[in-house]
Formats: C-alpha cells, structure tokens, sequence
C-alpha cells in the first residue's frame, strides 16, 4: 500500500481511495474505508458525507485501521515475516538466519 494509506491508518483515519495498484489487493471496503470505483466528485461526497453521518462507525473503522497497521506492518511484523519465509524448507534459505531481536535481521547468506 503507498505510505500516505499507511501513515493515515496509522492515525485512525478511515480512509476514502479509489481502487489502484495494491491498494485492490489488500483493501477491505467498508472495513478500512470506502473504495471508489471510477472516482467522481458526487462519489466522493457521497462517501465522506456517509462518514461524517455514522460517525461512530467511522470511529469503529478508525481503530481498525490502526490495529490493522500494527498488525502487519511494523518493523517487528514485516521482519517476523521475512523470516517465515527465509525460513521455510521451500526457499533454500534455511538456517541462513543468524540473528533476530527487537524487531531487527541480521543475516548471512552464502
């Protein structure tokens, strides 16, 4: 996802895009924010009137967002991932990872 979707999320900001790039992938509509198809002024109202309207709701989605970041893309996420899959019997990386802690990967490959 770009850095601005992120950095947002992070903020508890419920977020209003339109479907480009990854952002199709991993965007859960209505969950993380409202995805809009061929974007166009009306739709954008629309959607941040119906934010403003369920305010509550947009809190709800907020909360998610930044749970949702924390989840899955710090530092300590992201590398505990990486290891999984350096890790794994499939890659022929196994065993190349000589230290990890707090949230940091040292490696060495031959």
């Amino acid at each position: 996802m770009p850095n601005a979707l992120l950095e947002a999320m992070a903020f508890n900001m419920v977020i209003v895009t339109s479907p480009v790039g990854v952002i199709t992938d991993m965007f859960e509509d209505k969950k993380i924010g409202h995805l809009i198809e061929n974007p166009t002024a009306e739709k954008i109202k629309h959607s941040l009137v119906t934010i403003l309207e369920n305010i509550e709701s947009s809190r709800l989605d907020g909360n998610y967002n930044r749970k949702y970041i924390a989840g899955r893309c710090t530092a300590s996420a992201v590398s505990r991932r990486l290891i999984n899959i350096y890790e794994g019997p499939e890659t022929g990386l196994y065993g190349y990872i000589h230290y990890y802690f707090n949230g940091f990967c040292l490696c060495q490959f031959s």
